[in-house]
């Protein structure tokens, strides 16, 4: 604890290798696979600035802190999915979808869609754009995305999280972007010709 206090990256180090294995086996009965190193860096995110911010004053509880903190990550992924299937029955049901498969339009928004993911993927760097394509898109295990990208355990976590994070960012900025264009567009065609 004292040296994730003193900001010292063994600290850090060491607390990855007591619990990351157990938080891994732990997630892994919840969670997606690909959802698993996300939440296990989360939660050693949150135990990492509990102790350097005093929250946490016996070394003796550390282990029930942490899984404590893992149950929330559980509880907050199931509320998440739960949240999205119930919108997303919502929208269906709202859509009148038929049985058969996507209309023309959908095919073109889900093109589009690939589309913007494709250009905005592009303007990652390239190791960071290699690791999000194999984690998430091909499947590919941490330990093979590090022999082959020749990167350290850790090094792999805190590049995923911060491609992740970075990409994310880029989506709500082009997303924002096209909504104010099209509130344009909506206000210019509602506009009356001069």
């Amino acid at each position: 604890m004292a040296q994730i206090e003193a900001r010292e990256t063994t600290g850090q180090t060491a607390l990855y290798e007591s619990f990351g294995r157990g938080l891994r086996f732990y997630f892994s009965h919840y969670l997606q696979r690909q959802d698993v190193e996300d939440r296990v860096h989360d939660t050693l995110v949150a135990v990492v600035f509990a102790l350097r911010h005093n929250h946490l004053q016996e070394p003796a509880c550390l282990p029930g802190y942490v899984y404590t903190i893992a149950r929330r990550q559980v509880a907050a992924y199931i509320a998440e999915a739960v949240r999205n299937r119930t919108e997303s029955a919502d929208l269906t049901a709202a859509a009148g979808l038929r049985q058969g498969g996507p209309n023309p339009e959908e095919q073109v928004i889900d093109k589009q869609q690939r589309e913007m993911a494709r250009q905005l993927l592009a303007s990652l760097p390239e190791i960071d754009r290699q690791i999000l394509l194999r984690f998430y898109y091909q499947g590919q295990l941490p330990e093979q995305i590090c022999t082959e990208l020749r990167l350290t355990d850790t090094q792999f976590r805190l590049r995923k999280s911060r491609a992740k994070k970075r990409f994310e960012e880029l989506v709500r900025k082009t997303l924002r972007r096209e909504r104010l264009f099209s509130a344009f567009l909506v206000r210019q065609e509602a506009s009356p010709e001069h």
